[in-house]
């Protein structure tokens, strides 16, 4: 059915979006709507994650055939899939309502919102973070929503360094991870060698770039101040400690399988370490003014 189909990689979130999201084994489907998302123009994870919550929906039975255009969105069909991804790139029918987005789609139909997996409107990267409290942080205060890189990527420390469980503390590990982005984005360098960049090389690096002495103090002061300025930004837009939330499922639905089986996100108690750590108003999650003036950044 799929004769032909060609991509690069696939990458993993790729496949996790196509692939276990939809609950398709079938790789050359999975190659095949990534060929459909390159060619034109838009994001394999949005796309993927939209798809299956439409699954889920149909399977729910909040909507039916007649929404999606006499297609059975079930999970497990790769053909449905690939349909329904169709429809989308070319702005048909249903398609077009899966174009808004999981946060959008989730909106209109009624009942869907609590296993919506966005935050701030975007969809989630492919990381279950019920038993991953670093990660489950990071999705509800990064600045753009559910993209797993803003703040660094927690889960791939968290997950082997035993700490996968913790609250206290989480509030300082993700600023450092956090820190630690920013800096190297701020040099353009890839995710995937960054942790060879470690600070002391970074501090080193940007010395012979301004032909004067950086520290790691210097950095982390940089990284923490972009950190508020990105803050700022979003409750200039009407986003407060409200809007630093995760969909019900994660919150409410205990995990139902493997090795953090039964957890579920403590995040009330994650956003209070968090907002401490940074030094931000506990109610609100804005960075308080002794905060500003120490950093010297405006308001």
């Amino acid at each position: 059915a799929y004769k032909g189909v060609q991509c690069d990689g696939p990458e993993y979130e790729t496949i996790y979006a196509f692939g276990t999201n939809c609950d398709i084994d079938k790789f050359d489907a999975i190659v095949a709507a990534a060929q459909i998302c390159d060619e034109f123009g838009i994001d394999t994870i949005t796309a993927g994650m939209t798809i299956g919550f439409a699954m889920e929906c149909f399977e729910k039975g909040l909507i039916g055939l007649k929404d999606t255009n006499g297609i059975e969105l079930r999970f497990g069909d790769d053909q449905a899939m690939i349909a329904m991804l169709k429809k989308m790139v070319n702005q048909e029918g249903f398609g077009r309502r899966l174009l808004e987005g999981t946060k959008r789609l989730s909106e209109e139909i009624k009942g869907s919102e609590a296993f919506a997996m966005h935050a701030k409107g975007m969809e989630f990267g492919g990381y279950e973070c019920r038993g991953l409290n670093g990660q489950a942080l990071q999705f509800a205060v990064s600045p753009r929503g559910g993209c797993h890189h803003t703040n660094g990527l927690p889960a791939r420390v968290e997950a082997y360094d035993g700490t996968r469980l913790n609250v206290e503390g989480r509030g300082q590990f993700l600023k450092t991870q956090a820190i630690g982005r920013i800096i190297r984005d701020s040099f353009i360098a890839c995710t995937f060698p960054g942790l060879l960049l470690t600070m002391p090389i970074l501090a080193d690096a940007v010395s012979a770039l301004f032909d004067e002495p950086w520290s790691e103090d210097d950095l982390n002061r940089v990284g923490t101040r972009i950190m508020c300025q990105e803050r700022l930004f979003n409750m200039r837009e009407g986003l407060t400690r409200k809007e630093d939330t995760l969909p019900a499922r994660l919150l409410k639905e205990p995990k139902p399988d493997g090795p953090t089986k039964g957890y579920v996100v403590p995040l009330e108690e994650l956003l209070d370490d968090y907002y401490r750590t940074m030094g931000w108003d506990l109610s609100t999650g804005c960075p308080t003014d002794a905060v500003l003036d120490e950093l010297e950044v405006e308001r």
